[in-house]
C-alpha cells in the first residue's frame, strides 16, 4: 500500500473511533474506545511511517516495533481502570445524596434525584420537589433522625439504552415519634454521561416487575430489600 493509502486508512479508522465513542460503551466512557483502537492506529501510522520512507529512498523511523509491548500493556489496564473510577464516581454522588438526606435538606437531595421515570408518567419536577420539602419538613419538626445510613459498595455498572445503571446497596435506621424503623435497600444509579456524574432512583420499592420502569429491559438479579419497625428505646 501507499503512504497515502495508509493515511487514508487511519482517517477513517479515527472517524469511526470518534462516531461509535457517541453512542457504544462497556459501562464505560469514549476513552475506553479510543484505547481498543490505541494498537491499530500505532501499527497504522508505523506502516504509512514504512510506507512514505520507500517512497523518499530512506530508512523508516526507528523505534516502533519496541513500542507495541507498550501499547498492548496499556490496551490491557485501559477498561478496568475505567471501571473501577466510575464505581467510585457512583459511590461518591451516592455518599452526598446520603449527606443532604441525613440533614433533610431538600434542595440538595433532590439535585441527586433522577425524576425523569417519574415524570414520563406525568409527574412534574416540580410537584416532587415539592413533596421532598414538604416530607423533609415534617420530619425536622417531629425530631426524626437517622441515626445510621451506611452505604456498601456498589455492584458493577453497566449500560442499557445509551444511559449507565449502577446498584449502591445501603443500610438505614430512621427514629422518630418513638419508632425505629430499620431499612435495608439500594439506590439506583443512573449516568447519562458515561458514569462521569450520578443520580439515583431509591429502590426501596422497586420489584422484578417494576424495574422496567427504571431501567428499561433488565431483567438481572436486584438487591436484598427489608424493613422493619419496632418502638425506640428510651436512654
Amino acid at each position: 500500500m501507499s503512504s497515502r493509502s495508509w493515511l487514508i486508512a487511519i482517517a477513517l479508522l479515527l472517524l469511526a473511533a470518534s462516531g461509535v465513542s457517541g453512542y457504544v460503551s462497556y459501562g464505560l466512557g469514549s476513552r475506553d474506545v479510543y484505547a481498543f483502537i490505541a494498537l491499530p492506529i500505532y501499527v497504522l501510522i508505523y506502516c504509512w511511517m514504512k510506507a512514505d520512507a520507500k517512497r523518499l529512498s530512506v530508512q523508516p523511523p526507528p523505534g516502533a516495533i519496541p513500542m507495541i509491548p507498550l501499547a498492548l500493556a496499556l490496551l490491557t489496564f485501559a477498561v478496568p481502570v475505567s471501571a473501577v473510577d466510575i464505581s467510585a464516581n457512583a459511590s461518591r454522588d451516592a455518599a452526598r445524596l446520603v449527606s443532604c438526606m441525613r440533614v433533610f435538606d431538600a434542595a440538595c437531595a433532590n439535585s441527586l434525584t433522577y425524576t425523569k421515570v417519574l415524570e414520563e408518567h406525568g409527574i412534574s419536577r416540580s410537584e416532587l420537589e415539592k413533596a421532598v420539602t414538604n416530607l423533609y419538613g415534617n420530619m425536622k419538626s417531629t425530631r426524626t433522625a437517622y441515626s445510621r445510613f451506611d452505604l456498601e459498595a456498589p455492584w458493577s455498572p453497566f449500560v442499557k439504552g445509551g444511559r449507565s445503571y449502577v446498584f449502591v446497596p445501603y443500610n438505614a435506621v430512621l427514629e422518630g415519634n418513638g419508632r425505629r424503623m430499620s431499612a435495608k435497600g439500594y439506590f439506583i444509579g443512573v449516568s447519562e454521561d458515561s458514569g462521569v456524574s450520578w443520580k439515583f432512583v431509591d429502590g426501596q420499592q422497586i420489584t422484578n416487575d417494576t424495574i422496567g420502569h427504571v431501567i428499561p429491559g433488565y431483567v438481572g438479579k436486584l438487591p436484598d430489600r427489608e424493613v422493619s419497625q419496632t418502638a425506640s428505646v428510651l436512654k
